[in-house]
């Protein structure tokens, strides 16, 4: 076991002289994350080519129209497209600029380096070590987080993801109001990430969390949640005066308690997936706030999180839409920082990407498809 440790050691020193000799390290790590991205679920660039593929000529449909009604007719209320009505930040997108669903499927995988790149900038931003940072960012290379930029389903949770990660690592106004926008627009769950994105705001801003007490304009919380605001009264007015339908939800369209209840056998896996080795610093995390009697703190990020979970957990596709609590990762390193010695953060964070890498992922919705690496699928090629 001492043998263990101190190759472990010796491996850590050299990340960390390999990235301080780089002029600039978050573009190495984005390249490194990328490519173990890439290795670990390569593209099914065969089922993104399909000219009668449903799912593209829905999103199609969407791009020629993007404040049209859904035909119910021909997209029944029970059926995944229904529910994606207002789900417009991509269809507007690519209305403006002419692009397709095929299109915006390949371009996604554009966004990937840029994910890795904001996310190490994220961590280094908490603590400047290079090497907790690139290990923990490494270990996002190989969850579901990352692996949905290369997925063929025309879903669309990464640009939702790319958006959070975005507000995450900025502090501009404009940039906070737009991207909580086309954030909260690419799908329904981005608003229910939310409160997660702002609990980060406040512990990066230095404020007690909901403590209203010396906080100025220039706090970038405010912003987020002014975005918030223009989203639900653009919502509203879309609701009323523009497209004039409602979501339709309900258990005969997969959503709600039901729902859970059907697919229950299933949400061990889909907790285990979420996060993989994420877990270990989440739940070291909450060990260290109810040891320090931070009850207050714990229960405000608990509660955000549950929102998500339970959300999630009550929708068909279980996988996708949990994942929208990744920035409690950001908010776990935050107070590791905080309450342990460096070695002990760097320690945490290799295990993190060690059982991240141990883990295989899986896509979990009516069922359970592996997230296949690049080699089954060069074999399958020859």
């Amino acid at each position: 076991m001492e043998i263990f440790y101190t190759k472990i050691e010796q491996l850590i020193k050299w990340i960390e002289r390999f990235l301080l000799k780089k002029k600039y390290p978050g573009i190495t790590v984005a390249v490194i994350c990328t490519i173990a991205a890439f290795v670990f679920y390569f593209p099914d660039y065969d089922n993104m080519v399909h000219d009668d593929d449903i799912r593209q000529i829905f999103v199609d449909e969407q791009i020629q129209n993007p404040f049209n009604k859904i035909d119910y007719v021909k997209y029944p209320p029970h059926t995944h497209w229904a529910k994606r009505q207002y789900r417009i930040t991509l269809p507007v997108i690519g209305h403006v600029f002419g692009f397709t669903a095929r299109q915006i499927l390949f371009f996604q995988q554009v966004l990937l380096p840029l994910f890795f790149f904001f996310a190490f900038r994220i961590f280094m931003s908490i603590k400047k070590d290079v090497v907790a940072a690139f290990l923990l960012t490494l270990a996002f290379s190989m969850v579901y987080v990352s692996k949905s930029f290369l997925i063929h389903y025309t879903f669309f949770d990464c640009y939702a993801y790319f958006c959070i990660i975005i507000l995450l690592a900025s502090k501009n106004p404009v940039i906070l109001i737009l991207f909580t926008i086309l954030n909260c627009f690419t799908d329904e769950r981005g608003l229910l990430a939310m409160g997660l994105v702002l609990i980060w705001s406040f512990l990066r801003e230095d404020k007690m969390l909901f403590s209203l007490k010396g906080i100025s304009f220039k706090n970038s919380t405010l912003y987020l949640l002014v975005g918030v605001f223009c989203y639900v009264g653009l919502r509203l007015y879309l609701n009323y005066f523009i497209i004039g339908s409602e979501i339709p939800l309900s258990d005969k369209t997969y959503v709600g308690l039901q729902t859970m209840r059907d697919n229950f056998n299933m949400i061990p896996l889909v907790l285990l997936e979420t996060l993989e080795g994420f877990w270990l610093p989440v739940l070291i995390t909450l060990v260290l706030l109810i040891l320090k009697k931070k009850y207050i703190i714990t229960l405000i990020i608990s509660g955000a999180f549950s929102i998500i979970l339970l959300a999630g957990l009550s929708v068909h596709d279980m996988l996708r839409s949990v994942t929208y609590v990744f920035p409690i990762v950001f908010i776990a390193y935050y107070f590791l920082t905080k309450e342990l010695k460096l070695n002990e953060v760097r320690n945490i964070a290799f295990f993190a990407m060690l059982l991240c890498f141990i883990i295989p992922t899986y896509f979990i919705a009516d069922k359970t498809d592996l997230l296949s690496p690049i080699f089954p699928k060069i074999l399958k090629w020859l």
